[in-house]
C-alpha cells in the first residue's frame, strides 16, 4: 500500500479496495480475493476516492494537481486499472455519485463551488456557487449534502437522512456540540449546502 491514505471505496462489485495515498501520488488496488496490490499512478495528493455504483470506473481527487483522474475498474478491459481521462477541477477533496450513477460531484474548495460532472461523457457539465455572497465556504465533501467549514474550524457534526425525507424551505440554521452555528440551504433543487 501507498503512503499517506487518505481516501477508501469498495468496487461495486466488492471485488476490489482501493485506497488514495496523498504522499506517494498513487492508488492502491487491492485485490480482496489474494490481498494482491496493483499500485496506479495519478495526480499530485490524490486526497478523494470513489468508484462508481454503475461498476468500471473508479474517481480520484487529486488536490495537489488540480485533477480528478479516471481509472478504468473493468476487469475485462485492456486497460485495467490505468489512468483513462483526466479532468480539471480546482483544489478537490471528497467526490460522491449520484444513487444512479450518471453524475459525479466533486467540490473545488479554491472556486467555492461544485463541479457537476456527467459520467458518461465524463465532462462537466454544471459548476454549482456554494458562496454566491462571496462568502469563503472551502467546501470539502460531498454526499447527499456538501459540508464546508470556515478555514481552520473543525468540521460540523453532521447527521443526515435520505433527501426525499428532507424538507427545506429557505434557509435552516443549528448549532453543533462545540458551539458552531451552521446552516443549511435548499434553492429548491435537492442540492443541499450545509456550511458554518
Amino acid at each position: 500500500m501507498g503512503s499517506g491514505t487518505q481516501g477508501v471505496t469498495v468496487s461495486s462489485d466488492n471485488k476490489y479496495v482501493y485506497t488514495a495515498n496523498a504522499t506517494a501520488n498513487s492508488v492502491s488496488a487491492v485485490r480482496l480475493a489474494d490481498k494482491n496490490v496493483t499500485t496506479i499512478p495519478v495526480g499530485t495528493n490524490p486526497y478523494g476516492i470513489a468508484a462508481s455504483p454503475l461498476g468500471g470506473h473508479i474517481y480520484v481527487a487529486n488536490t495537489g494537481s488540480n485533477t480528478l483522474s479516471v481509472i478504468d475498474g473493468d476487469p475485462n478491459s485492456a486497460t485495467f486499472h490505468t489512468v483513462i481521462d483526466t479532468i480539471g477541477v480546482n483544489s478537490p477533496r471528497g467526490l460522491s455519485f449520484t444513487p444512479d450513477g450518471t453524475k459525479l460531484y466533486a467540490p473545488s474548495r479554491t472556486d467555492n463551488a461544485v463541479a457537476v460532472i456527467d459520467t458518461a461523457t465524463r465532462k462537466i457539465i454544471k459548476t454549482v456557487n456554494i458562496a454566491p455572497g462571496g462568502e469563503n465556504r472551502q467546501p470539502m465533501g460531498v454526499g447527499r449534502f456538501i459540508a464546508s467549514v470556515d478555514p481552520g474550524e473543525p468540521a460540523p457534526e453532521i447527521t443526515t437522512s435520505p433527501l426525499d425525507g428532507m424538507a427545506f424551505s429557505g434557509q435552516q440554521e443549528g448549532t453543533n456540540s462545540v458551539g458552531q452555528t451552521f446552516s443549511i440551504t435548499n434553492n429548491g433543487n435537492k442540492d443541499l449546502v450545509l456550511g458554518t
